[in-house]
């Protein structure tokens, strides 16, 4: 890992962080998704209870209607991931103090996968 570039470390981690994001995701969403669906405004008019939310949604979009949205998490994922490394590897050469890169680096990705998701 030593001799990589600043531009493959950060390959590197955007992958890691695209998979960890993929995974994360995939196991949450469709919580996430139902969760949202239950607190939206006159949901109980529409859904008796969680699992009655579950059934609806299940009959009305199928498996994939749970993982709607899935594509834009894992691309922040990516790009935060990404930017994060390129962050801490681009500040350690230029003589940062220790302390201030992992918060500066972390600030980075927010910045540039907000400004990329939000367009």
């Amino acid at each position: 890992m030593k001799n990589l570039s600043i531009f493959e470390r950060a390959l590197i981690d955007a992958g890691g962080g695209g998979i960890a994001g993929a995974f994360t995701y995939v196991c949450l969403l469709p919580l996430d998704t139902i969760k949202t669906k239950m607190q939206t405004k006159g949901a109980c008019k529409i859904h008796a209870n969680t699992f009655d939310a579950i059934v609806k949604s299940f009959q009305t979009s199928g498996i994939l209607g749970f993982y709607k949205g899935v594509s834009t998490v894992i691309v922040g994922s990516v790009v935060y991931f990404g930017t994060c490394e390129f962050g801490k590897s681009f500040l350690s050469k230029l003589d940062y103090h220790a302390l201030i890169i992992p918060p500066t680096a972390d600030a980075m990705g927010n910045i540039v996968s907000s400004a990329i998701l939000l367009h």
